[in-house]
């Protein structure tokens, strides 16, 4: 309505109202794009809310001369705001965590394919980083399926509870500037009422003090009309005596010479003597005519007055008539302009009928919103306390027996290098043992050699030699004997390989209890989130029932998940 509403007011609430939806979008930019995991932008054509102002309307007044404004109302245009489609974004997220786990599964059965590769060839040192790589990717894989899910839906969760926070609120402000609209419509519809209502008495007023005077003026005419009658009745009548002789003889001349017109026709032989009579008649005639002629002369001027008079009168009848015409038409108008005010006013009646309801829209979404909200945090409280303490207790356990195992492989690893060195020493003292014996026959026969050939000397320098090898031969003889520490090893590696079975099989008991018993938690939770779903107090509350859905889809997701690992 820009002849109501060009003012501040109207421009401060647009941009106070612009700002509130810019939040509120931007609030859910954010949220979408943590759901994503990826930055997102969101468009939304309709979101933004104005008040279009009304065309202008300038309507003639039945009472006034000039051109006067008429106001028109304006039609509000505040539109709720849509539902985010949190399902939607959620799957996508889901999509994506799946997809990362579904890359890390791949690498792990790479790496065990690397593994074996390098043990088929032999290249142990390879089969070891190998290993290495793949307990770290399984650890990753774990930790990624676990902890990091619960935190990022946890947060998640907090994000959402501020956006419904954030939500009421916007839907207070909403209230509130619809409020202040509303009081401001019913403002200018009161004004706008009583300016037309007394517009309308004022013309109403004004015409009939018109008609009034136009009444009396038609009263004057009237008798003025009447006069002129009456006088001009007598002015016929005295014409009429004064010429009254003359008349009748004017018309028995006039049958005269009809008659002897006839005789004429009757009587050619007297034509002559006839027409001589005809033209003294006629002479005599025209003398009359003149006579009269000179006598009404004295009543011209008197016949003109009056002609004169009716002329005026004539004049001030037409007037009237086209004042009559003039009153019919602002009859017409008032008539229209009443027509146009009643329509007005519907129309005005139906926008704050608009804002009420625009009003009792926000207060239930504000009232949704914080129900939403509070459902929420209590939902939120009961899984953390629920899913993640179970998760939080078997994985603390799971992580010390994993420990445990870890602790156990390093024992048997430093059995295995014990047992090798144990097997390396022995293979070198038999090596060692075969290579002096085999020296000690070699010495022997060089020995025989030299005596047979009496190289004495020699023989003695070859004895010395063979004594020498003899004693170191003691030695190795009279050494430990490797081979009862290798059985003894060998009882240490299997009782210890033993152990690291118990462990893992507790391991897996421990897994499959972990299994079972989240599983059992996050059953119950989806029990929980279907009685939210069916309970019908909540059908309104579309955040709460979209995350409901989420959540049971993450539910289903994570027993998928636990199962695969497992």
């Amino acid at each position: 309505m820009e002849d109501f509403i060009n003012d501040d007011n109207e421009i401060d609430y647009q941009h106070k109202d612009k700002a509130d939806k810019n939040m509120k979008k931007e609030n859910i930019n954010k949220y979408f794009s943590l759901m994503e995991d990826y930055p997102a932008t969101f468009t939304d054509k309709d979101k933004d809310i104005s008040i279009p102002s009304g065309s202008n309307s300038n309507i003639t007044s039945p009472s006034l001369m000039d051109e006067i404004e008429t106001p028109i109302m304006s039609k509000s245009s505040i539109k709720p705001d849509k539902e985010v489609k949190l399902l939607q974004a959620s799957t996508r997220w889901q999509k994506t965590q799946k997809k990362k786990s579904e890359q890390i599964k791949d690498k792990i059965e790479l790496m065990e394919y690397k593994k074996q590769q390098a043990l088929q060839s032999e290249d142990f040192e390879a089969a070891h980083k190998h290993s290495i790589r793949k307990s770290k990717l399984e650890k990753d894989l774990i930790e990624f399926s676990s902890c990091n899910f619960e935190e990022q839906t946890r947060k998640y969760w907090q994000v959402l509870i501020t956006i419904l926070q954030q939500e009421s609120q916007d839907a207070e402000s909403m209230i509130k500037c619809c409020q202040e609209v509303k009081e401001e419509r019913q403002r200018q519809l009161t004004t706008f009422s009583a300016d037309k209502k007394r517009l309308h008495d004022q013309t109403i007023k004004q015409m009939e003090q018109q008609r009034a005077e136009i009444e009396s003026e038609k009263s004057e005419i009237a008798f003025d009309l009447g006069m002129w009658t009456q006088n001009h009745a007598d002015l016929d009548e005295r014409m009429e005596e004064a010429v009254q002789e003359e008349v009748g003889r004017k018309k028995a001349l006039e049958t005269t010479s009809a008659a002897i017109q006839i005789n004429i026709d009757e009587l050619k032989q007297k034509l002559k003597q006839l027409e001589a009579e005809q033209e003294t008649i006629n002479k005599e005639l025209n003398a009359i005519e003149i006579v009269i002629d000179s006598k009404l002369a004295v009543f011209t001027e008197e016949a003109d007055e009056y002609n004169n008079e009716k002329k005026v009168i004539e004049v001030r009848q037409e007037e009237i008539q086209h004042k009559l015409a003039l009153l019919d038409e602002q009859d017409d108008k008032i008539e229209k302009d009443m027509e146009n005010q009643q329509t007005t006013k519907q129309l005005n009646e139906q926008e704050l009928n608009q804002l009420v309801t625009q009003i009792e829209r926000a207060t239930e979404r504000a009232q949704n919103s914080k129900t939403e909200q509070s459902i929420l945090e209590n939902l939120l409280n009961l899984m953390t306390e629920s899913r993640d303490q179970t998760v939080a207790q078997h994985e603390a356990t799971i992580r010390r027996s994993r420990e445990s195992i870890t602790r156990k492989n390093l024992e048997i690893k430093s059995i295995q290098d014990k047992l090798y060195q144990c097997e390396q020493s022995c293979i070198d003292l038999e090596e060692e043992t075969a290579k002096v014996t085999s020296k000690l026959k070699s010495l022997d026969k060089l020995k025989s050699l030299a005596i047979e050939n009496g190289q004495f000397e020699k023989a003695g320098a070859l004895s010395m030699k063979i004594k020498a090898a003899q004693s170191f031969l003691s030695k190795l003889e009279e050494s430990k004997d490797p081979k009862e520490e290798i059985v003894l090893v060998h009882h240490q590696l299997k009782v210890a390989k033993s152990e690291l079975n118990a462990l893992e099989q507790e391991q897996v008991s421990m897994e499959n209890n972990h299994k079972t018993e989240l599983g059992l938690v996050l059953d119950k939770l989806k029990q929980q989130l279907r009685s939210k779903l069916q309970d019908e107090s909540l059908k309104n509350c579309d955040t709460l029932i979209a995350v409901a859905k989420f959540e049971l889809q993450s539910i289903d997701s994570r027993l998928s998940d636990i199962q695969s690992i497992c």
